[in-house]
């Protein structure tokens, strides 16, 4: 069971129509009521909403899907029920099924997790809490910062800018190594 769209001329279209669909030369192309273009798929498979052409607005292969053109608000809203997650992940070639990647939103509990390598990497919970390899934020106030190391090496925030340099005896280094908490100076003289 499927559903056909049949190729139809732009002559054919009447204005009672709330979708008509057109095709020709391998493009595929939905118009509203008012003949105006909603969605392309391009020959290459690329899909526009909003504009008419996907393929002038990729960086690095990121034209798959565009939405929207150069003029105005425009957005994407994924929408899950109350107490689920809503998901953009991110897989390779040899695990299709795994999000190596992902941008989570947790309804129940309110946070915002990023995750590299299939593992939760950061998470912003519902105060606005940042917690970088932690799953629960801990904090004494809205907006907190916490960091926490899964190995031996430790944890460490570092702070560079231009002048300074960005090598790595630049810059203010923040250490946490077993049980030792050391600042370092990078800028010292």
């Amino acid at each position: 069971a499927g559903v056909t769209l049949e190729s139809i001329d732009r002559s054919d279209l009447t204005a009672q129509s709330d979708l008509s669909y057109y095709a020709r030369n391998g493009e595929h192309k939905f118009f509203n009521s008012s003949y105006a273009q909603r969605m392309v798929i391009d020959s290459s498979g690329r899909v526009g909403i909003g504009t008419s052409d996907p393929s002038t607005y990729g960086v690095d292969g990121a034209d798959d899907l565009v939405i929207g053109q150069a003029d105005g608000n425009h957005g994407l809203t994924i929408s899950s029920f109350g107490s689920s997650n809503g998901t953009i992940a991110f897989s390779d070639q040899t695990n299709v099924a795994v999000g190596r990647g992902y941008l989570d939103y947790d309804h129940s509990v309110n946070a915002m997790t990023v995750g590299t390598n299939g593992t939760e990497r950061m998470r912003i919970d519902s105060s606005g809490r940042v917690g970088i390899g932690v799953s629960t934020v801990a904090g004494y106030s809205n907006g907190s910062l916490q960091i926490h190391a899964t190995s031996a090496l430790g944890a460490g925030l570092w702070l560079t800018e231009s002048a300074s340099g960005s090598g790595v005896s630049d810059g203010l280094r923040l250490v946490q190594y077993n049980n030792n908490t050391t600042l370092y100076n990078g800028e010292a003289g």
